[in-house]
């Protein structure tokens, strides 16, 4: 009888190591913190939403040529931060760039895009 519950414990944990090593292998950001690490997207979907290494200085121009009302926080511009509900203007993020569903702004001079229904900051274009 124990060798029938040890197989059964031995054959769960064999059939959930792959799972488990699914979902760490997952990207859940794109964006660069300061310390040029990996940051994470909370409150976005696994990889949605990041514009890729390619695209980041093209729309870094991009806002450089748009008229962007600029907002200054008073704490961190960082990944998952929550802009205030008034001050800040967001813009579309033109659909040549694919980050459907997110909005930008420029926040202490930097260009972030932001979840505008949470106004989660979402990743920093540097």
């Amino acid at each position: 009888m124990n060798i029938r519950i040890l197989a059964a414990v031995s054959l769960i944990g064999i059939l959930s190591a792959p799972i488990a090593a699914y979902a760490q292998a997952q990207p859940v950001g794109g964006a660069k913190g300061q310390n040029g690490e990996l940051a994470t997207a909370p409150g976005g979907p696994v990889g949605a939403g990041m514009m890729t290494p390619e695209m980041r200085p093209r729309f870094k121009s991009y806002v450089g040529t748009q008229k962007v009302s600029p907002y200054t926080y008073d704490r961190d511009v960082v990944v998952g931060a929550v802009l205030p509900e008034k001050g800040p203007t967001y813009y579309d993020v033109p659909k040549e760039y694919n980050i459907g569903g997110y909005s930008y702004t420029v926040v202490n001079g930097r260009t972030v895009l932001v979840n505008p229904k949470t106004r989660e900051i979402h990743e920093i274009i540097e």
